[in-house]
């Protein structure tokens, strides 16, 4: 009998040893994997850890446990069109129970919400009289240099924050995130000379990051400055939670999840150069910072909701099927109308929408999708737009605000 019972414990410490040792394997070999596994039951903590302000509606609260599927800190902003904040926050902005909790002062990395501001620029800018839509890019960069693809002299402002110029990073790899290599834009824009497209523009729409890259230039160079500053005195950014990040973090920075993110982990900003990138993807602050910088600025987005998005060879029930700036539409049979852009780089991942009624709604957080699950990414953007288009379903539309200087419209 003690034998037998000598032999059980035994076999209990030996089955002990070696899930500690797997368990400690994988810490060693493979850490991210292991983080992969405990992420459904951080995601149960995550979900427990939400707070939001008085009287925010019971969706913000639901979107943000829908958003653990990836990120397990995050924050939720909404303001609706007659300027009421509502903002949930949740998580830690470390280690999940051992750090501080995100606070609705905590920074987040807003990746390519970036575009949305400085297309704001770009139309303020327009309705100044300081550009045209029509401009040429060879104008505006003028060389000597013989254009390698005579297409490029066809480029038009009007292509670049549409994302028609002709770039297509599935074609030729984005430039502006090569591992450790500067890229042409801004710093040699000779180079555009040198490039060659993908297709011609105004062909077909395709995503770019080095088209808001070229843009951010012309609101410099126009505005007679570099671009941050621009942005600083066009957007008023120190009225708001809002700052460029460069190499290294921000002091109010949350700390972020890199479990999926393959090769990168907290050193990536070291490998790319974000003052490059500053009209692209380097924005950094909290959702409820960026949502009222839309807002206060949503009347040099009104035209938004006049297009014939048909004519524009749009599908709103499609996800990236046309761009206006930077945005795109989004609409299912019988629903509302909201333009959105969603935000995504090494361990954060971001999403805006500005509806029909001229609410805001930005979403902030630390995970990123794995490459092979974007479509649960596409099924979280749908997710936030059945919210926003419930929302205005149970209140009768818009009737908690006045009217706004948007058009209602149904294309």
């Amino acid at each position: 009998m003690r034998v037998a019972r000598r032999l059980a414990d035994g076999a209990v410490v030996v089955g002990l040893v070696l899930i500690v040792g797997f368990i400690a394997h994988l810490y060693i070999s493979d850490y991210k994997r292991l983080r992969r596994l405990t992420h459904p039951i951080e995601a149960l903590i995550a979900r427990s850890s939400i707070d939001c302000s008085k009287d925010a509606p019971q969706w913000m609260r639901v979107a943000l446990e829908e958003s653990t599927r990836f990120s397990l800190a995050g924050q939720l902003s909404y303001i609706a069109p007659n300027g009421v904040n509502h903002s949930c926050t949740m998580g830690w902005r470390g280690e999940i129970l051992v750090s501080d909790r995100v606070t609705r002062e905590s920074y987040f990395r807003l990746a390519s919400l970036t575009k949305v501001p400085t297309s704001l620029m770009y139309a303020k800018l327009v309705r100044e009289g300081k550009l045209k839509g029509e401009q040429r890019l060879i104008d505006l960069f003028p060389n000597e240099t013989p254009l390698k693809d005579i297409r490029i002299a066809k480029a038009q402002i009007e292509h670049l924050h549409r994302h028609t110029t002709g770039f297509d990073r599935r074609v030729t790899p984005d430039p502006m995130f090569r591992f450790k290599q500067r890229s042409w834009c801004p710093s040699t824009l000779e180079n555009l000379y040198r490039v060659m497209l993908d297709f011609s523009p105004g062909e077909r729409y395709a995503y770019s990051n080095i088209e808001y890259c070229l843009l951010g230039e012309i609101i410099a160079n126009a505005y007679g400055t570099d671009f941050k500053s621009a942005a600083n005195d066009l957007l008023e950014l120190s009225r708001y939670d809002l700052a460029f990040v460069g190499k290294g973090y921000l002091p109010n920075e949350v700390e972020y999840d890199f479990r999926n993110t393959g090769f990168y982990g907290p050193n990536y900003p070291e490998y790319f150069n974000f003052d490059d990138a500053a009209a692209a993807i380097s924005l950094a602050g909290t959702a409820d910072a960026y949502s009222r910088l839309i807002y206060d600025n949503k009347n040099l987005l009104s035209e938004l909701f006049a297009l014939d998005l048909s004519a524009l060879g749009c599908r709103p029930n499609t996800l990236r099927s046309c761009y206006y700036y930077s945005m795109e539409p989004m609409k299912k049979d019988g629903g509302i109308l909201i333009f959105a852009h969603p935000g995504n780089i090494w361990g954060a991942t971001a999403f805006m929408a500005i509806d029909e009624y001229g609410g805001v709604l930005t979403w902030a957080g630390k995970g990123s999708p794995r490459q092979d699950s974007l479509e649960a990414f596409d099924s979280l953007k749908w997710s936030f737009y059945d919210k926003l288009n419930g929302h205005y379903q149970e209140i009768g539309s818009a009737q908690d605000a006045p009217p706004m200087d948007f058009q209602t419209r149904s294309n």
